[in-house]
């Protein structure tokens, strides 16, 4: 035997430590270096090399067999003096004759012969070891070149070689074990246990030649690395079909072999979605069990492969069996030791699907839970985040669809965005994370309405179908979701191009989705809805047509226990109902009925979109009811017509009481329900149960977990439901409900913000405990104002905090010697309800002269008038108004005064019995809060009046000092809790701002604010004036702190997208509404915004208060003066100045600063300007927009 020459033996734990050996003989040799193991390492791996650097031979050490076999101990400090043995297993030989087994002692190596092994074989088993032991490190490429020696030196034939065979299928074992790292990080522990048995196989001549053809095809996968297979013939599924169909039925690697192809079966349908693979998966995965696996990694595995592959399928089919069987099975995973963060994940999957199935909100707040357990312990591996991310994304998509609950939307985007951005760009499920995410951002979309949104789901979707392989089977994804993005930016834009766009993208989708057999059916249901658009904007009725016809198809192609075709009979109806729009038949009416109402019988009570499919159906009923008694003259109604009546109401009744699905699904259903009760029982006294529900619902659009846009976006297109149901109380003679929905229904966004500043005071003594939550949950919501607010923090206001506007709460704090008046105005009625602080009813005034189109044209023609008069600068940096106002008298300013004095004011006052007040010493006239809703709030009331030349005028100014209240509540709300000033911080804080950046100069706030200052200072008041560059933003808001009453002289602008971002500009930054809100402005009295159009609305929301003025009410001021147009430099100190001289003298000197009088001093002052400049047009325009609001 050729004389060994060995110089290192190299051990393989977390690195690779060279142990220097030396020579004692010439067949032993020695290191005395000690090798640490620690107690989580079962298995050592050493190669021996020679002085020449090369791999010689490998030993395998088992901590197990040493504990057992061991002649010598290893005592580790490092793991709290655990006793670790060291004795041998070395099944593999040098390249030398004859085969040697190297044995391990304490600490030396022994070469003695054991065996009697032809010289031909070594070769292989030494290849074969050094192989197995670099595939153990990892190193791929090194594990195929020893592979091919090793294959290379494979003897032709069975006999007396067969110890090569039964190495060879271990060592195929841990190959393909090895290559295929899918499962749990535990499971590599498998290859050990396998390795563990005795193996013998009983190979024919023809097996071996077979199980050479396996190792050739194991070849490649090395160096490719895990990889999808793409069709059937891959050498993944190859390889796995010979290695079940040579492998006996009794051999214990059958199992693996058989669990490994399912793997890749389920695989290869991810690449092919062909059906079919998937459902060969399950069956061979269930026959892998069937094998009777004992407990452990395989088995495990093995069980989470089926249970992820029956998700799949059932994903597919829709199968209420399969996902339940699903969900049993990966439950036992995940409460199988050891705890992993796959079955979680495929855990978290199965619900979702579940859910999707059924519907139920239980299931998915299950998925959501398994998503986030999953995360929680991915951390522990080191496995890829992208996956675990886009899955929790998509679980929190499905739970938002149904609860509307933006929190869980945005966390979904954030979730998926992650993914994208932890994959690198060779993933291959990169594109499907693309689509997901433009997906979300659509849905965000929808319910903020940003079209930056859009605009970015649109540049997302391009990006992903770019990222898409050649001849990829699903690109129907992506065409559809462009489609989808594109449609909607038509339906917000109105760019046909898009519609057109989107069609030609279904079209496409459609012809993809035939080719794979994917998503056919939703595309069709797509198109189906697009092509109604289409139809609705050219008239084409052929387009109207042909959407019924996919709708049709649609339902055809759907799978049997298809979850989603409740939504198709849904569409379908609508377009059926489209067609009736049409062609006025009522067959197509019919066919709409029967649709709609197979829908409702598809969806299951307990699904959380159970409530938005009776809506339609019973619109659809009501409008065949009225249809059939038109056709007959009105003449009666017979059984059938009757019947739709009352089932079209009921279902409308059980969409708005339905206790699950979208609030405002609901809504839609009781609004519904109260408008056709009104059309054919006009005196049913259900109609107000209808729409106390409604109004209930209303209230809960704009929940408080959303971003204060987003709510006004929800609340736009519902603005006027509160008007409509005060205009149906008044005319039943209810004013006191008619108050209450009004309270109820407007200003939804400024009472949500002013009640989490509502002070506490009366509570704290009777109810420490609720005071306390109610703060600390207020506190939570304010602090996330203008961003999105936990739904947790929402929720629980909702539960503390009753709602309000009821009745009885309104007349409790009216304000004493004045008069509220509401005016509400909606279509051709006109009403305003009246509340003294002496009666403890309503007074109800019915204005048969005025009307919603009455008020729309006097807001237009007021508007066109203030834009000739470059008053109204909207878009462009606020400008004070020049001051040429004598210009050219135009009449339309008088005319719409006149209006509203003769149809509004006059009335009003009459039946108020308010005559003209007559000037004594020491009186005041009456005082009048009002409180318009509609196109009325853009109008000054308080200057309505007859202004004639020649005439002595009227007005309103003759009879009351009027202010202005958002609600009523807000209003009794100051009343209730008014108390003294804080001595300390009783005083005037003034600044001027005449240069702000990219604003007109407006020099005379300088002036301005400076006479202020000096009358403050010789009536001996506590004032603090700060001029320009001198003042920061904080230094401003910290004096807001200090005072309790300011004075801002300076640019506003008033920002109707996002009201806390409302601000006031300054030199040195802007002060928005947000930051004065989160100060504690407990004492907060008089604040003077001698700045322009700060009361004025958002024409979209003319209930919601969306101004600058509001805004500080809001904050905590008491009272606030403001404008509702632009005014000039010099009307803004003659107003300013009359307004404090006025209250100066009527200040104790020496006294804190005082704004109680503030609306008789505006009164005053207002006055005071009439009489220096008269009643002319430009006057009028001049001192009109001054306005006071609050107590």
């Amino acid at each position: 035997m050729p004389s060994l020459d060995l110089t290192e033996i190299w051990v393989f734990q977390d690195d690779a430590a060279p142990l220097t050996l030396t020579k004692t003989s010439s067949l032993r040799w020695e290191t005395m270096t000690i090798i640490k193991m620690s107690n989580t390492v079962q298995t050592m791996h050493c190669v021996i090399k020679t002085s020449d650097g090369d791999d010689l031979a490998f030993v395998y050490l088992e901590s197990n067999e040493m504990r057992i076999k061991g002649s010598g101990f290893y005592q580790s400090k490092a793991d709290g003096g655990s006793s670790r043995p060291w004795p041998y297993r070395a099944p593999l030989a040098p390249n030398h004759s004859p085969f040697h087994m190297f044995k391990v002692g304490h600490t030396s190596l022994d070469s003695t012969g054991v065996a009697d092994i032809p010289s031909t074989d070594p070769a292989f088993f030494n290849a074969a070891a050094i192989g197995t032991a670099r595939l153990e490190l990892g190193d791929t490429r090194v594990v195929a070149n020893a592979l091919a020696t090793a294959l290379n030196s494979l003897p032709s034939g069975p006999g007396p070689e067969q110890q090569c065979w039964e190495t060879a299928t271990v060592l195929f074992t841990r190959v393909w074990h090895a290559v295929w790292p899918r499962f749990e990080p535990t499971a590599g522990l498998q290859g050990a246990e396998i390795l563990k048995q005795d193996v013998h196989s009983a190979l024919t001549p023809e097996g071996l030649e077979s199980w050479k053809q396996i190792f050739r095809l194991a070849l490649p996968l090395f160096l490719k690395g895990n990889v999808y297979p793409r069709s059937p013939d891959d050498p993944q599924i190859t390889l796995l079909r010979l290695a079940v169909r040579f492998t006996a039925r009794n051999d214990p690697l059958l199992p693996l072999f058989l669990s490994r192809l399912g793997c890749a079966l389920s695989l290869l349908f991810e690449s092919t979605l062909c059906l079919s693979y998937v459902e060969e998966a399950v069956a061979v995965l269930r026959s892998a069990l069937a094998l009777s696996l004992a407990d452990g990694p395989l088995l495990k595995c093995t069980l989470i492969a089926l249970g992820t592959s029956l998700v799949t399928l059932s994903h597919h089919t829709q199968s209420l069996t399969g996902i339940e069987e699903a969900i049993s099975v990966l439950q036992t995973c995940v409460n199988a030791p050891p705890i992993g963060h796959i079955p979680f994940h495929s855990l978290g999957m199965a619900l979702r699907v579940h859910f999707e199935i059924t519907g139920r909100l239980s299931d998915i707040n299950e998925s959501i839970t398994a998503h986030r357990c999953a995360l929680g312990l991915v951390a522990a591996f080191d496995v890829p985040l992208s996956t675990k991310l886009h899955e929790l994304g998509a679980a929190l998509t499905r739970r938002f669809e149904h609860t509307s609950d933006l929190s869980d939307l945005e966390e979904g985007i954030v979730s998926v965005q992650r993914a994208f951005e932890k994959s690198p760009e060779s993933d291959g499920c990169l594109r499907y994370y693309l689509y997901a995410l433009g997906v979300l951002l659509v849905m965000h979309f929808k319910s903020t309405g940003d079209l930056s949104d859009l605009a970015e789901a649109i540049s997302v979707h391009h990006r992903a179908m770019e990222a898409a392989p050649e001849g990829d089977p699903r690109l129907y994804i992506g065409l559809e979701n462009l489609a989808c993005a594109l449609s909607l930016r038509w339906g917000r834009a109105g760019d046909l191009e898009d519609l057109h766009g989107a069609v030609t993208l279904e079209r496409r989708a459609l012809e993809v989705g035939k080719r794979s057999g994917e998503g056919v059916a939703r595309i069709l249901g797509n198109l189906g809805m697009d092509l109604t658009h289409l139809w609705k904007v050219t008239g084409q009725f052929s387009d109207l047509e042909e959407a019924i016809s996919v709708q049709r198809k649609a339902i055809e192609l759907a799978p049997v226990g298809d979850s989603r075709i409740a939504q198709r009979f849904y569409r379908l109806g609508i377009v059926w109902q489209r067609r009736f729009d049409e062609t006025g038949a009522i067959e197509d009416l019919t066919n709409a009925v029967s649709a709609l109402m197979t829908a409702v019988q598809a969806t299951p009570h307990d699904r959380t979109d159970y409530s938005a499919y009776f809506s339609a159906p019973g619109s659809a009923l009501m409008r065949r009811y009225i249809e059939t008694r038109s056709s007959a003259g009105g003449s009666g109604d017979d059984m059938a017509s009757i019947r739709d009546a009352t089932d079209g109401l009921a279902s409308l009744r059980l969409a708005a009481k339905s206790g699950v699905g979208p609030v405002v699904v609901r809504l839609q259903g009781a609004h519904l329900g109260a408008m056709w009760l009104i059309v054919i029982a006009p005196q049913s006294p259900d109609i107000f149960t209808a729409l106390d529900t409604a109004l209930d619902l209303l209230a809960l659009v704009g929940g408080l977990e959303q971003t204060i846009r987003t709510r006004h976006v929800q609340l736009r297109s519902k603005a006027r439901i509160a008007l409509q149901a005060a205009s149906t109380a008044c005319a039943f003679e209810r004013p006191d409900k008619a108050l209450e929905w009004l309270e109820q229904g407007r200003c939804l966004v400024w009472n949500q913000i002013n009640h989490l500043r509502t002070p506490l005071d009366g509570l704290c003594p009777s109810n420490p405990r609720l005071a306390e939550t109610i703060m600390d949950v207020s506190r939570r919501l304010e602090n996330a104002a203008g961003g999105t607010t936990p739904s947790s923090a929402s929720h629980a206001w909702v539960r503390i905090v009753p709602p309000a506007g009821k009745i009885h709460t309104l007349f409790q704090d009216l304000p004493k010697g004045g008069i509220i008046v509401v005016v509400n105005v909606y279509k051709g009625r006109c009403d305003a309800i009246a509340l003294r602080a002496e009666s403890d009813k309503p007074l109800h005034i019915q204005l048969r002269n005025f009307s919603e189109e009455k008020a729309r044209a006097y807001q237009n023609g007021w508007g066109l008038q203030l834009k000739a008069r470059r008053l109204r600068m909207r878009g462009e940096d606020s400008v004070r108004a020049m001051e040429s106002y004598r210009q050219p008298r135009s009449t339309p300013i008088r005319r719409v005064l006149r209006g509203l004095w003769t149809d509004v004011v006059r009335p009003i006052l009459d039946m108020l019995a308010i005559s003209k007040f007559e000037q004594r010493p020491g009186e005041q006239p009456p005082r009048i809060w009002w409180c318009p809703t509609g196109a009325l709030s853009f109008l000054p009331l308080h200057a309505a009046g007859i202004y004639s030349p020649g005439v002595g005028p009227e007005t309103v100014l003759d009879y009351a000092v009027s202010s202005y209240t958002p609600t009523v509540s807000a209003l009794t709300e100051r009343v209730r809790n008014s108390r003294p000033i804080d001595e300390a911080v009783s005083g005037l804080f003034l600044t001027s701002q005449p240069n702000a950046p990219r604003t007109v100069p407006i020099p005379g706030t300088t002036t301005e604010v400076r006479s202020i200052y000096e009358k403050a200072k010789m009536n001996g008041t506590r004032a603090l004036e700060v001029e320009g560059s001198d003042l920061t933003v904080d230094d401003c808001l910290n004096h807001l702190e200090g005072f309790s009453s300011v004075h801002l002289a300076c640019h506003g602008y008033q920002n109707p997208e996002e009201s806390l971002q409302s601000r006031f500009c300054f030199h040195n930054g802007t002060l928005d509404l947000a930051s004065i809100l989160r100060k504690n402005l407990k004492d907060a009295d008089l604040a003077f915004l001698s700045s322009c159009q700060t009361s004025t609305g958002d024409n979209e929301l003319p209930d919601e208060a969306v101004h600058l003025v509001a805004g500080m009410l809001a904050a905590g001021y008491r009272r606030v003066v403001g404008t509702m147009w632009c005014i000039g430099d010099k009307t803004a100190q003659d107003v300013s100045m009359s307004l404090y001289d006025w209250l100066f003298d009527r200040m104790e000197p020496g006294s804190g600063f005082d704004g109680t009088l503030s609306a008789y001093a505006l009164h005053h002052a207002i006055q005071k300007l009439r009489g220096d400049i008269g009643d002319t047009d430009g006057a009028i325009l001049a001192w009109a927009p001054f306005v006071h609001w609050g107590y």
